[in-house]
């Protein structure tokens, strides 16, 4: 999915707070083969601080405060997810939520309505439908394990990861942005650790599906920030002259 390109790109934007990330990742991928889940707690979450004081460093006064804001909730869902993650689910939950809702609103200044019109394809509906329906199947089979209190909070998490997807898949296809690539990497990444975590800590638990899980969580957030560190959004002046 990442083309050389793209890793070039990427080598070429490091900095040292990207190198920390990457030596944070690095020893947490060690820890969760070699010691219990819980352990974590005292590393993983030193790589979301590493992506957030490296997107302040790149983009200094035009950073978002937002995308800031979902950062750092993200790192106390991190932080709780490591100790428990079924104790916490809840405000687990309710964190991952906001965090969703910031990456969101981060990225929607790269979709237009210029050009929403003509992404709207069967393409677009088949992927969508495919997305959704893959959820749907993960969420019934938690009615079968969750209290039927938490199951909104469930379903309020599940629309805006299906909000956010749509978003990046909007970007991703119609506008041909040099590291598009890069940002629909980051949306697999983050479907995938949902996915995982959610049959990891409910249906099937697997240690090697920590690692895994902990490994696509990472870097769905770096390439996310690697994405808006370095890709300005089309102009609609830009989008006309390109694409009508």
């Amino acid at each position: 999915m990442m083309t050389t390109n793209h890793m070039k790109q990427l080598k070429s934007g490091l900095n040292i707070f990207d190198l920390l990330f990457f030596v944070f990742l690095f020893i947490s991928v060690i820890v969760s083969i070699i010691s219990i889940k819980r352990d974590l707690v005292y590393v993983m979450p030193l790589t979301i601080v590493c992506v957030c004081l490296s997107y302040i460093y790149q983009k200094k006064n035009n950073s978002n405060f937002v995308y800031i804001f979902g950062l750092l909730v993200l790192l106390v869902s991190d932080v709780l997810a490591s100790l428990d993650f079924q104790t916490h689910f809840i405000y687990i939950t309710i964190l991952t939520t906001i965090y969703l809702i910031c990456s969101t609103y981060a990225i929607r200044g790269y979709v237009t309505k210029e050009k929403l019109k003509s992404i709207l394809s069967f393409t677009t509906f088949l992927t969508v439908g495919l997305l959704s329906y893959i959820i749907y199947i993960l969420i019934d089979l938690l009615f079968s394990v969750l209290p039927g209190n938490t199951m909104f909070l469930v379903f309020t998490a599940t629309i805006c990861l299906i909000v956010f997807l749509i978003t990046i898949a909007f970007i991703y296809i119609g506008y041909n942005y040099k590291t598009g690539t890069m940002l629909l990497t980051s949306g697999l990444f983050c479907f995938f650790q949902v996915s995982l975590s959610i049959i990891n800590e409910f249906l099937h638990y697997n240690k090697t599906f920590v690692t895994i899980i902990m490994i696509c969580h990472t870097l769905a957030v770096y390439l996310l920030k690697s994405f808006l560190v370095s890709t300005n959004p089309l102009k609609k002046e830009e989008i006309i002259n390109k694409f009508i």
